[in-house]
């Protein structure tokens, strides 16, 4: 499932451009293209890709993948009331409904990676394949309302990576599944983010690289993928023409 046109950069190479929600997108040639996508592979104080595989983020996905399995409205309602920012939360077992057993205690939780996980989680429950049914009637589906442009309590920045997180996916749905099936900080994980590269660079809108972790870039993603499923099965989106 694509979503989008192609065009010729200025040094011949193809690359996919799409209109997303309020805007056209700036296209960045590939020269740029390899300072963006260094920026995606660390950014200071998070995890470096090897990190991720032991470390806290590790942790959020394999509760995120609890809360999903064990009560799947539970997850669905805790993403929607996530910020989209990158402070950090206390959750709590109370709220977790009939998941809460998958929290061992309350503990402090970065609100970005917590939407990571619930989002793929859910991607994976919910839309078992790209353009294949989904297992949950559209009533049900998690409506997450991503900022896809700067609003209150959203800033410019959140707004462009909403942004570019779904101009990514809507040019790469069906290349992008085995990277929420894969493990965080793999090489799988590296192999499919360094793949996007061209179309990073052509959905690229802001002035300068932006500075985000794969981890974190990985989450958007999951975000987006699942609110496109959304958006195709309730009839919003349609697939490009061969």
């Amino acid at each position: 499932m694509a979503l989008c046109h192609s065009r010729k950069s200025s040094d011949g190479d193809t690359i996919d451009q799409v209109s997303p929600p309020g805007g056209s997108v700036g296209v960045i040639e590939m020269g740029r293209y390899r300072a963006i996508a260094a920026s995606l592979a660390i950014a200071a104080g998070l995890p470096t890709p090897a990190m991720a595989q032991g470390g806290p983020e590790k942790q959020v996905y394999e509760i995120g993948q609890c809360i999903a399995a064990k009560d799947r409205d539970a997850a669905a309602a805790l993403l929607r009331d996530l910020p989209f920012g990158t402070g950090s939360f206390t959750l709590d077992g109370a709220r977790l409904g009939g998941a809460a057993r998958c929290l061992a205690q309350p503990q402090p939780v970065r609100a970005r990676t917590m939407r990571g996980a619930l989002a793929q989680a859910l991607l994976l429950r919910d839309f078992p394949r790209f353009g294949i049914e989904p297992r949950v009637a559209p009533r049900l589906f998690a409506r997450l309302d991503l900022p896809l442009e700067p609003r209150a309590g959203v800033d410019a920045r959140t707004a462009n990576l909403y942004k570019l997180a779904d101009c990514v996916v809507r040019n790469r749905a069906i290349e992008s599944e085995p990277l929420f099936r894969s493990g965080l900080g793999s090489g799988v994980e590296d192999r499919v983010i360094d793949s996007f590269g061209p179309t990073i660079a052509a959905c690229q809108k802001l002035s300068a690289p932006a500075a985000i972790s794969r981890a974190d870039f990985r989450g958007l993603l999951a975000e987006a993928a699942y609110d496109v499923s959304v958006r195709y099965w309730s009839g919003q989106l349609s697939p490009r023409a061969k």
